[in-house]
């Protein structure tokens, strides 16, 4: 009687796909097509079209995006890439400008 294995999951199949996927994902990230999750404060200042000296002044005056110092290092600062984009959605106060 010939086995029938069309309820089994096919793990090489499945391992198969997992490899190709990895494998473009690789590919896409070395030529800078993804976008990664957490970023440097140069990298977050990039993202934002900023200089990373504001950034650095923000965070002294608590202000700006949030971020978040690294668990192994009092120094290793990081933005999520969504704190990020909500901040730039959040609307800025309009300048004051012209002669009184």
């Amino acid at each position: 009687m010939a086995h029938d294995t069309s309820t089994e999951p096919d793990s090489t199949l499945s391992a198969a796909a997992e490899l190709i996927a990895e494998k473009i994902f690789q590919r896409l990230t070395s030529l800078g097509l993804t976008k990664p999750t957490w970023y440097t404060p140069s990298e977050a200042a990039d993202y934002l079209r900023l200089n990373p000296v504001t950034l650095a002044l923000w965070r002294s005056k608590n202000q700006g995006p949030a971020y978040r110092v690294a668990k192994d290092s009092w120094r290793t600062i990081l933005y999520h890439r969504e704190d990020l984009d909500a901040f730039m959605r959040e609307p800025s106060p309009r300048k004051r400008g012209g002669r009184s």
